[in-house]
C-alpha cells in the first residue's frame, strides 16, 4: 500500500497534465466545429485552457446545447408532416427496389446514389436535361425566334 501511495505522489502531476491537455483539446475541437458564434468559441476555448479540468467539465455540463439539438430534430420531423413521414417509411431502400430508370451515362450513378440517400426517393423518368456547349447554343434554345447576339457585350 505504501508503494502505491508513493507511486501516486510521483505520478499525479503527469496524470493531471494529461487529463488537462486532453480535456482542453476536446473542448477546442468541439467548440470550433459546433459553435456558430465566434465570441462563444473564444470564451469556451479560453475557459478550457485557463481553468484546468474544471473548464472542460463546465463545457461538458453547460456548453453542449442538448436541448436545441433535440428540438431541431423534432422540428424537422414535424415539418416533414405525417404524409411525408409515411411516404419515407413506405419507400424501401435502394437495394430492395428495382431501378427506376436506365442510366444513360455510367458516371451519373454516384449522383443518383447521393440523391437517393438525401431525398430517400427513387429517380424517375420525366425530366430531360440537355447540356449545351456555350452561351450561343443556350440563347438559341431559350428564344428560338431571336437571332443570336452579334458578339458585342452591351456593357
Amino acid at each position: 500500500m505504501q508503494t502505491l501511495l508513493a507511486w501516486a505522489r510521483e505520478v499525479w502531476p503527469y496524470l493531471f497534465s494529461i487529463a488537462y491537455v486532453c480535456g482542453a483539446a476536446w473542448v477546442t475541437v468541439d467548440a470550433v466545429l459546433r459553435k456558430r458564434h465566434t465570441p462563444a468559441i473564444v470564451g469556451w476555448v479560453g475557459l478550457a485552457w485557463l481553468a484546468p479540468i474544471s473548464g472542460a467539465i463546465a463545457y461538458y455540463l453547460l456548453g453542449i446545447n442538448r436541448i436545441q439539438r433535440s428540438a431541431s430534430r423534432l422540428d424537422r420531423q414535424a415539418a416533414a408532416g405525417p404524409a411525408e413521414a409515411a411516404s419515407r417509411a413506405a419507400t424501401p431502400p435502394a437495394a430492395q427496389r428495382p431501378a427506376a430508370i436506365d442510366l444513360p451515362h455510367p458516371g451519373i450513378a454516384g449522383l443518383v446514389r447521393l440523391g437517393d440517400r438525401v431525398t430517400r426517393r427513387p429517380l424517375l423518368e420525366g425530366n430531360r436535361v440537355e447540356p449545351l456547349v456555350d452561351g450561343d447554343a443556350a440563347y438559341r434554345r431559350c428564344s428560338p425566334r431571336s437571332t443570336p447576339p452579334s458578339g458585342r457585350s452591351p456593357w
